[in-house]
């Protein structure tokens, strides 16, 4: 908490307790960073006035889910005992369990781990209180029980009030560099270096350090070969002689401090790839633009449409000094013969990706990047048809200077991999009419699915239309993004979704999937009917076979109309 929000507390507590009718009822001060609040006793206490204890205000700064949760406070009265009380959302931490105790000593600011108890664990979110045995007065704060933050030293004594270490830096695979702060004198501390569960506990003993004078100093300690290529790391220090302990745990990636890795958050880099050369069947070459430095991608291929997710696996680069750079891999043999091929960039250190995709055809390329949702919707709708002849479309919303592949397929395809009848460009873009011809293999048929689709910026568009001279045209498909979200899991069991701008009278196909596919060839647990459209609510079973999964990605989609929409959420209990 900022110190100006300290001084307003402060200020509030005084006008309460100097006021008479303050020191008779009973009172409560609410914190501006809800939902943080100070509470004040039941009871009157007109002694307090004159006291010299304070609100014990504190913030949750890091959480390993379902382990531990670390607090820094602001500034604790001297001499106080308070009890650290957790217990469900909502409770305030009122009656909650006793997960330690603070004894300030000299007061001030204080920085300490607890461990979560077995009965809240799962939840997803918890109350964290903190009581004074002395003065009555209390604090208390909410956190998501989700692994994020710093870890602060484990509150194992009082001594641990003072001594904790924090991770400065990181070269992967190589060493970890510490700063050490407020160590005793003449203390050594055992490093440790193992999994997350252990919470390096019984873990790989990897250097001691000796504190010497104590105070403040830095260690740079060595990352053992088992731990080669693990993601993240936990590491903890314990002392032989004063008992004094305390873990965190980082991200072994390549940082200049702790908690830093590479996140767009962070650096605002959008790491992307353009193709530049394909030769059938055989090779693609790439050039980045924005990538992080020193990292490691993983690249697969696969079909379109896949977005890369799970592809076949074909090569490992190391992005060296970043930014732009060009390379070549090879076309797996399962995707020899495709049409049209997706392809992907991944790094299972940052968590960086990038994709694109190209026509499997020779030739240097100018595909652009993969580009997200800008708010511009093309569509475009049919405003005449001679039966087994033509059909003449009027578009709207179209990107400017841009080209368009024109196909025609059965019903219910969307048009993908369908008859090539054309080429348009869409000049000065937003609303203009072209005719194609009906392909002989479609004469004849009922519907037919027409599709446009940019094989340079991505941009695409589909319709259809009823095969006979005259008739009446089906509407343009509206400019609506349908949307949905999570506002209810029942751990293991199911998930409830709320829904925004759906289409009406539409079936979608519902499938859950592991988090990372955005529910792409998930496992399919019911349809459900959009009614009148819009707003509306739905349940699904998580399946059996994501039972226990951290994160679920689930999809919705139609196989009449092609709209989607997809989330993912934490398979905890919520709200």
């Amino acid at each position: 908490m900022k110190p100006a929000i300290v001084i307003i507390i402060t200020i509030v507590l005084v006008i309460m307790l100097a006021s008479p009718a303050a020191a008779a009822t009973p009172s409560s001060v609410n914190c501006v960073k809800y939902p943080m609040q100070a509470v004040i006793p039941d009871e009157g206490i007109p002694w307090l006035a004159e006291s010299s204890y304070q609100i014990p205000v504190f913030s949750v700064v890091g959480v390993v889910i379902d382990q531990t949760v670390s607090i820094e406070t602001v500034s604790l009265s001297a001499n106080d005992n308070l009890k650290v009380l957790m217990a469900n959302y909502g409770t305030m931490g009122i009656g909650g369990i006793e997960v330690g105790t603070i004894n300030s000593n000299s007061g001030g600011v204080y920085k300490g781990s607890y461990s979560i108890p077995v009965a809240l664990r799962g939840s997803y979110q918890i109350a964290i209180r903190l009581e004074s045995s002395k003065s009555g007065l209390a604090y208390y704060d909410s956190y998501y029980n989700d692994t994020s933050g710093v870890i602060a030293p484990a509150a194992a004594s009082a001594s641990a009030m003072s001594a904790y270490f924090s991770v400065l830096s990181v070269v992967r695979d190589t060493s970890v560099t510490l700063q050490m702060d407020n160590t005793p004198a003449n203390d050594a501390y055992d490093v440790f270096m193992g999994s997350l569960s252990a919470q390096g506990i019984n873990d790989t003993k990897i250097a001691t350090i000796f504190t010497g004078n104590g105070g403040s100093f830095f260690k740079t300690v060595s990352i053992p070969a088992n731990l080669h290529g693990v993601y993240q790391i936990a590491l903890r220090l314990e002392s032989p002689y004063s008992g004094y302990y305390s873990y965190q745990i980082f991200n072994n990636n390549t940082t200049g401090s702790y908690g830093v890795y590479y996140t767009t958050s962070t650096y605002g880099l959008v790491p992307t790839f353009s193709i530049v050369n394909v030769v059938k069947d055989a090779t693609i070459t790439i050039q980045t633009a924005s990538f992080p430095v020193n990292d490691t991608f993983n690249v697969r291929m696969g079909p379109m449409g896949t977005a890369g997710i799970n592809g076949t696996y074909v090569g490992t680069i190391n992005s060296g000094g970043g930014g732009t750079f060009q390379t070549t891999f090879s076309i797996p043999n399962n995707l020899k013969g495709s049409y049209q091929i997706s392809v992907r960039l991944e790094s299972p250190y940052s968590g960086y990706y990038s994709y694109n995709w190209f026509t499997n055809s020779t030739g240097s390329s100018s595909y652009t990047p993969y580009i997200p949702y800008t708010g511009l919707v093309p569509t475009f709708s049919i405003v005449n048809v001679v039966k087994d002849s033509t059909v003449t479309i009027q578009t709207a919303n179209f990107p400017a200077s841009d080209t368009f592949n024109v196909r025609m397929a059965p019903m219910g395809t969307q048009g993908i991999n369908g008859t090539y009848v054309g080429t348009i460009s869409s000049g000065g873009g937003g609303t203009f009419q072209a005719s194609f011809n009906v392909p002989n293999n479609l004469m004849g048929s009922y519907q037919i699915a027409l599709r446009l689709e940019s094989p340079t910026s991505g941009y695409y568009s589909y319709n259809w239309f009823y095969n006979n001279t005259g008739s009446a045209p089906p509407a343009p498909q509206p400019v609506i993004v349908p949307t949905f979200s999570i506002t209810a899991v029942v751990k293991d069991t199911s998930v409830t979704i709320l829904t925004a701008n759906f289409p009406a009278s539409d079936t979608f196909n519902v499938a859950m999937g592991a988090y990372g596919t955005q529910g792409i060839g998930g496992i399919s647990v019911g349809t459900v009917n959009s009614g009148a459209g819009g707003s509306f609510s739905a349940t699904f079973n998580v399946p059996a076979a994501l039972i226990g999964s951290y994160k679920i990605a689930i999809r919705l989609q139609s196989s009449t109309s092609g709209y989607y929409s997809y989330n993912w959420f934490y398979n905890n209990n919520a709200p």
